[in-house]
């Protein structure tokens, strides 16, 4: 969502004398803000950068290196501000947000806000300090300009100063100032997904105290469009320029797919109409899944074995999972800084940290996010009883040194340009390492597929199979009976993680249920579906609109009556409480039902495994490709009939992988075993 959320939000930002706020800039676009300017020695190497290491939202100003590409300076470099009437005004605040980070220690670089009266020829310092290293933060203060200044034409600038040789980067957002009021409480964020599920829908949201005043009481309401509205009361104890999360005691139950709008207002602040009403509510525009799942928190940690401050953290994080066993999915990538580098690191490790943008350890993204580090009891339950929008499975199993891994992907919304990512991690590595350690958990020894991930595009309903294998002997493994393999599903754009989970270890995948119809007359839906392709459930649980509605049931069939919508999930359920993604079929309106044709179900292979040959069935194939267990092309076979019969005998005895395309450019692969 972007920053400005609302033609009534950007309204309030206006530089207007009336509202006492001159300045509100949140450099959304990717050119620099009309009015707003560069000057200093350093001008030619600021730019608007599309990151947000400042902490806000993207985008935001950056003063950048020579090793970025940008020429180096000695001076200052500063972000100029349009001119502001501040005639009248005594006290005001000035605030923004930083980040800052050099090569190497060095004290002399300064960082401040500064005015201006006479077009940036002189600057009066308002605020300033020193910094080395990385620091971060947000600055707010309440300042005054001269007696002697001219206040009705100010520019304001945000600047460092320094030698630009040590800088890495230099980056600044959310630059304001404004006439600070006693209760004044802005609404910041609706914490809520931008894809919501049928059924009942908590509501968070996230609030900041501009105000001089504590705030102790807050009443808010919110409502989601064409439901009814919900009021609550919160006491609260935020201090100035201090932040707070919010959720609403009492849920809604969604129970349309219709898109819909959701709005939060704060409507008093300690027991009184807030002083500045123009930012106290928000909007957020929001469309609806079939369903939602239990959501898998995804933990992406990275540390260091020369890391001294890993340790402590390192000690949490093993506290924290051991304390919650199948509430997270884990992978920890070794980075190779600080020297000396981890003898675990692999070039994977070094594209994530550029992905999120780590230079330093330790660092835990939760579900895609930076929530501290380490991660806490709060943020981690937090994270788990917040349902998602989709649903992953998959198992591993080892035959000799080789690795096979079956994954399923399932959404219960329409997903495009989103990624499947599939790591190999040994549970323990024992090793000495240079801050003390001898022990290191959940460590990455190989991402399967693109190391940014494999494309995955999903319709509401469907699930995607991804199978891979590799050679453990040509990783940095310790033990091969100490495997795990770690799956989620991500937008890269926005980092979002839509949900995760280890894959069942050493055993065989847990196949869904095929060919799942419903059939409709006289008032009711007739449910059948067949039994999974391969394996035996020991039963299956149908679900009718999220809710269970026959448990561990051996039937095939299964009777329901229609109502206004009637949304039909089948789970195939394995032992030891194994189980599989599910297949949804969606009756939207009692018209007729939209079925969902899944690639996996509309051919067979057969035998398999198979010895002189193999039968390929199916409507509609195109072409089929057979490649070997090291993924080279053994034989690519057009295709003019439904089935089509493979010669097995100039196969050697193994492991292969069967790609079926079909015309409507629609794919899979399954894997077939030769046996002589």
């Amino acid at each position: 969502m972007k920053k400005s959320i609302s033609l009534l939000f950007a309204l309030m930002l206006a530089l207007t004398i009336n509202a006492q706020v001159f300045i509100n800039e949140t450099f959304d676009e990717t050119s620099l803000p009309s009015g707003w300017t560069y000057t200093g020695e350093g001008s030619n190497s600021i730019i608007i950068s599309s990151t947000n290491h400042a902490e806000g939202d993207p985008n935001e100003v950056a003063v950048v290196s020579s090793n970025q590409g940008y020429p180096d300076f000695n001076g200052y470099a500063r972000i100029v501000s349009p001119a502001c009437d501040l005639t009248g005004v005594g006290e005001f605040l000035v605030s923004f947000k930083y980040a800052m980070e050099l090569y190497e220690a060095y004290n002399m670089f300064e960082m401040g806000i500064a005015a201006s009266a006479d077009d940036g020829s002189t600057w009066t310092p308002l605020w300033r300090t020193l910094f080395d290293m990385y620091i971060y933060g947000e600055v707010n203060e309440t300042v005054s300009l001269p007696e002697t200044m001219d206040k009705s034409n100010v520019k304001f600038c945000v600047y460092i100063w320094g030698n630009s040789q040590y800088l890495w980067y230099a980056c600044f957002d959310d630059i304001g100032v404004s006439v600070q009021k006693e209760n004044d409480v802005t609404v910041t964020d609706i914490n809520i997904n931008d894809i919501i599920g049928i059924g009942e829908n908590e509501v968070s949201f996230s609030v900041k105290n501009n105000g001089s005043n504590v705030v102790t009481d807050i009443t808010a309401k919110y409502q989601f469009e064409g439901y009814e509205e919900v009021s609550q009361n919160f006491t609260t104890n935020i201090e100035p320029f201090t932040g707070a999360d919010l959720t609403f005691d009492v849920p809604t139950d969604i129970q349309s797919l219709d898109d819909l709008t959701l709005t939060v207002n704060v409507t008093e602040v300690n027991n009184t109409t807030d002083d500045n009403e123009s930012d106290n509510t928000l909007e957020k525009d929001l469309s609806v899944a079939w369903g939602t799942a239990q959501r898998i928190p995804m933990i992406e940690h990275f540390s260091s074995s020369s890391c001294t401050p890993c340790v402590s953290v390192n000690a949490s994080m093993k506290t924290l999972t051991n304390n919650n066993p199948g509430k997270y999915t884990y992978v920890k990538y070794s980075t190779s800084w600080p020297s000396p580098t981890d003898t675990h690191y692999i070039p994977e490790c070094d594209v994530k940290a550029q992905y999120y943008g780590v230079s330093g350890v330790p660092v835990i993204m939760l579900d895609g996010d930076d929530r501290g580090t380490p991660v806490s009891q709060a943020t981690l339950d937090s994270r788990f009883n917040t349902q998602a929008i989709a649903d992953v499975r998959g198992a591993f199993n080892i035959d000799g040194n080789t690795l096979y891994v079956t994954a399923d992907f399932m959404s219960y919304a329409n997903m495009s340009d989103v990624k499947a990512f599939v790591t190999v991690n040994e549970k323990v590595i024992e090793k000495n390492g240079a801050n003390g350690e001898s022990e290191f958990r959940h460590i990455l020894l190989k991402m399967l597929g693109d190391v940014s991930g494999t494309d995955v595009e999903l319709k509401a309903g469907e699930y995607q199979r991804l199978e891979f294998t590799h050679d453990m002997s040509t990783t940095k493994m310790q033990d091969i009976n100490d495997l795990e393999v770690t799956l989620w599903l991500q937008k890269l754009e926005t980092k979002e993680v839509f949900n995760s989970h280890f894959a069942y270890e050493y055993t065989d995948h847990c196949y869904p249920v095929q060919n799942l119809i419903l059939n409709e007359e006289d008032g009711n839906i007739s449910v059948t579906f067949e039994v999974p392709e391969q394996g035996t459930p020991t039963g299956y649980n149908i679900y009718n609109n999220g809710v269970l509605i026959a448990e561990n049931t051996t039937e095939l069939s299964h009777s329901i009556t229609v109502g206004d919508m009637n949304i039909i999930g089948v789970v195939a359920l394995y032992e030891d409480g194994k189980t599989s993604v599910p297949v949804v079929k969606l009756n939207g309106s009692g018209d007729g039902v939209e079925e969902t044709t899944f690639a996996e179900n509309t051919f067979n292979i057969y035998p398999n495994p198979a010895k002189d040959y193999v039968k390929v069935s199916g409507n509609d194939i195109n072409t089929i490709s057979v490649y070997n267990s090291l993924g080279a092309l053994v034989e690519r076979i057009d295709v003019d009939k439904s089935t089509t019969l493979i010669d097995l005998s100039e196969y050697n005895a193994g492991v292969y992988f069967i790609n079926i395309e079909q015309n409507n450019g629609v794919s899979m692969t399954q894997k077939m075993v030769v046996t002589k």
